[in-house]
Formats: C-alpha cells, sequence, structure tokens
C-alpha cells in the first residue's frame, strides 16, 4: 500500500496582515479602556512574529528528525543521506546550524525520514525510531548521548514504521509514539512507549483512529499530551486528542484548525501554549490544498493567530518540521535549504 498523497496541486496562499505596528504620536490613535491611563492608549502586547533567518549552511533536506537536546545546548536534527548509507547530525542555536557529523562520525542508517526523534529526559538522551529509507521502512531504534549515536537492542518494538507522531510525554514519563504507516497494508493505530531501552504496547480504545501524517507534542501548562489531525485512506482529520497515563481522550472544542495533515506542532512554553503550523488538506478527490496558516492552543480553546503576524512561513513538503527551544525561547521551524523560521 502507498500511503503517501502526492504533492498538493492547488495552493491555499496566506495572508499575512500588519498587525500591532509602533506608530508614533503624531498620528491620532482610538483610545483603549485601561483604568491605570485615563483616556490614554495602550498598545496591545507584542504577539508572537515568525521570522525568517539567514543561517548560511543549513541541512540540504527537510527529509529529516528535529528535537531539543539539551546536550548540545540546542536542536538536533537528523537528516537523510542519499541511497542506503548512514545520516548526517546537525544541532542548532542562536542562529545558526552546524553539521556535527564528522565529530559524532555517522549517525543511524540507513539514513531515513519520516521517523521519529524525541528527547527522552528520563534517561538523558535523544531516542530515534523507525522511518522511511531508500531500503524501505525500519524499526530499529537508535540513541543519542555523549555525542555519540548508538543502536539499542530491544526485545520487542513497533514494526517498521514511518509518518508516525512521537514526542516525549514528561507526565508519564516515557517517549510516545502512535500510528504510522504500515501494518499489513494498513496505517496503524497502536500506541507505544518506550523508557529504560525498553518498548511497551500501550494500546487500547478509545484511540485516533486517523493517526498518519499527524502531530503531536507536550503540553506543559496542560501536563498532557496534546495530539492533531492526521490523513487515512484520502480522509484528512481536524481533530484534537489528548493522551496521559496511559489513556487517550477525544477533545471538541468549539472551534478548530481545518482538516489537515503533515503539519508541524510544538509547545511553546513562553506563552504556555501549542504552536500548530502548516500541512496540508484534501480539497476534493485527488485534489489537496497547501496550508501556511498558525494557531495557538490553550486553555481548551484554539486561536488563529495568522491576521496578527507580519510574515508566515511558506508551505513545507511535510513533514513540517518544527521544535521548541526553551533556552532561547523561541519555536524554530526548518523547511529545507533557507528556510529557517523562528517564532517567538
Amino acid at each position: 500500500m502507498n500511503r503517501r498523497v502526492p504533492l498538493a496541486i492547488c495552493a491555499i496562499a496566506a495572508i499575512g496582515l500588519v498587525a500591532g505596528l509602533a506608530i508614533s504620536g503624531a498620528i491620532p490613535l482610538p483610545n483603549v479602556a485601561n483604568p491605570s491611563i485615563p483616556g490614554g492608549y495602550v498598545p496591545p502586547p507584542p504577539g508572537p512574529n515568525w521570522t525568517q533567518l539567514a543561517t548560511g549552511l543549513t541541512p540540504t533536506t527537510n527529509a529529516s528528525m528535529m528535537t531539543f537536546d539539551p546536550s548540545v545546548s540546542g536542536l538536533l536534527l537528523v537528516a537523510a543521506d542519499p541511497g542506503c548509507g548512514g545520516s548526517s547530525t546537525w544541532t542548532f542555536a542562536s542562529g545558526a546550524w552546524t553539521n556535527l557529523t564528522a565529530q559524532v562520525g555517522p549517525g543511524p542508517a540507513p539514513g531515513r525520514g519520516g521517523g521519529g526523534l524525541a528527547y527522552d529526559a528520563a534517561d538523558n538522551e535523544a531516542i530515534l525510531f523507525g522511518g522511511l529509507s531508500a531500503c524501505g521502512a525500519e524499526n530499529d531504534t537508535w540513541a543519542f548521548a555523549n555525542d555519540t549515536w548508538s543502536l539499542v537492542a530491544t526485545a520487542t518494538a513497533p514494526p517498521p514504521l514511518y509518518d508516525f507522531a512521537m514526542t516525549y510525554d514528561d507526565s508519564d514519563g516515557y517517549v510516545l509514539l502512535t500510528g504510522g504507516c504500515c501494518i499489513a497494508g494498513a496505517d496503524s493505530h497502536e500506541t507505544w512507549a518506550f523508557h529504560a531501552g525498553a518498548w511497551t504496547n500501550l494500546t487500547q480504545s478509545p484511540t485516533p483512529v486517523v493517526d498518519a501524517d499527524s502531530a503531536m507534542t507536550y503540553d506543559g501548562a496542560l501536563g498532557q499530551v496534546v495530539f492533531v489531525g492526521g490523513y487515512a485512506s484520502g480522509y484528512v482529520s481536524q481533530a484534537t486528542w489528548t493522551f496521559h497515563d496511559g489513556l487517550w481522550q477525544r477533545l471538541y472544542p468549539v472551534n478548530s484548525p481545518s482538516n489537515r495533515a503533515g503539519l508541524g506542532l510544538a509547545y511553546d512554553a513562553a506563552i504556555q501554549k501549542d504552536i500548530l503550523v502548516g500541512g496540508y488538506t484534501k480539497v476534493t478527490k485527488g485534489v489537496y490544498a497547501n496550508l501556511t496558516d498558525t494557531w495557538t492552543y490553550g486553555s481548551g480553546h484554539w486561536e488563529n493567530i495568522t491576521g496578527g503576524l507580519t510574515t508566515t512561513p511558506p508551505f513545507v513538503k511535510s513533514p513540517t518540521l518544527v521544535a521548541y527551544d526553551p533556552a532561547r525561547l523561541e519555536v524554530v521551524l526548518f523547511a529545507g535549504p533557507g528556510q529557517t523560521w523562528v517564532l517567538k
């Protein structure tokens, strides 16, 4: 079964509306009620905005996986190299990419995209699982610690998968994986946990029913994992789920992002909200639309903040790689060479 959808042939243009501009006092301004400044204008607090960075050297492809790793004081990215050889290892910090491959040696082999990479805070190492390489779908587990990649021998593991969702569940203390393609030719609806070098199958009902090319992140304010979207057999989902203590729960927010898959999702601790960006959606049979809007999720509510942004990233051919850098209080999006963006 080839579950991969074709490249979108219909594009939705994101409109960046200029908002919250600094205006000099020479121009009449509307009054905003504020008891501490009678009759005075109070500008809205600055909101998050996307900024494209000129980084010079970058990884050559977004067929990669990315997470924050405190051991490298920045983001860790593993990029798929052509063919069935090894992968390259990169870090991103303070606006600059660094290729660590010569220092740490070849990464997980074969190189692959569509896998999972998450920093395991319990074991102080980054964990990589699965993905799709030129040699097929993988189900190997790798750990990155002390500037070294090592293959983890596990007694059991999820089946060979790609395009699944994976994150570290800080409340439950393990790496969480769900969905992806394929088991016996169909999308997986299994949920797995990785802890102390071992995988455990946590699958039970209910579970997200559309969960390939979906996204999830640990929401520190909520204390739970948040899961959004996905693709299955031509259907694109807009569902929001949470996961905690081994259980999935479907949520029904009044306002939600449109149906989408291939999106990026990361928890922004600076504003204590989840950031969702991009993806693709289905318009009609065989026609898919590219999405570039940005949403926040907090206190059970989704909010479309696209209209308040001064600029917005372009459509990203999935996967949309985003990760939060707590050292610099910014969400980083990598869309390929020359396309590094930060939201702060």
